[in-house]
């Protein structure tokens, strides 16, 4: 996964240095993800569809106050561009999650990793596909490493459990 990491990096074309809060923000995320699949996988007394309700509210409460401090115009909240803005909230974000919730709960492990493990090279195709993007041949290396590991990592957790 690191060699697919180093790979994908564009070294050539780094002409600043690494932001230390974009690296920051980066682990933050990452860290998010994994107790996202974590916690997903756990039974709870809240179902799939009001956690990720209540997960798009709290998102919205943290974000809002930011988009509002940082000059978001007013027109945004005209009742012909909200409906906009709710149709692209379901598709972007409570259909996938509402989604992933179902599958976390129906799939093992094993499944969720492995599909899960494709999704940077369904990334690349749909870049292909809906905006024209081309990747080098060290772009798809990169991809195919780590894919590679992670499917790895998914199939050796599960083989130790057994």
């Amino acid at each position: 996964a690191i060699l697919g990491l180093v790979l994908l990096f564009p070294f050539d074309q780094a002409a600043q240095p690494l932001d230390p809060t974009g690296i920051l923000f980066a682990l933050g995320a990452g860290s998010c993800w994994a107790l996202y699949i974590v916690a997903g996988q756990k039974p709870s007394g809240v179902s799939g569809n009001h956690t990720v309700c209540l997960g798009m509210f709290v998102g919205m409460l943290v974000l809002m106050p930011i988009a509002l401090f940082a000059g978001m115009p007013a027109h945004v909240f005209e009742p012909s561009r909200l409906m906009y803005f709710v149709i692209l909230a379901a598709l972007a974000s409570a259909l996938p999650f509402t989604l992933e919730m179902i599958a976390l709960r129906n799939l093992t492990a094993l499944s969720f990793g492995t599909l899960m493990s494709l999704e940077p090279a369904v990334a690349a195709l749909s870049g292909f596909v809906f905006l024209g993007e081309t990747l080098l041949w060290t772009q798809w290396l990169a991809l195919a490493t780590i894919i590679s590991a992670s499917i790895g990592c998914t199939v050796m957790t599960q083989r130790r459990k057994y």
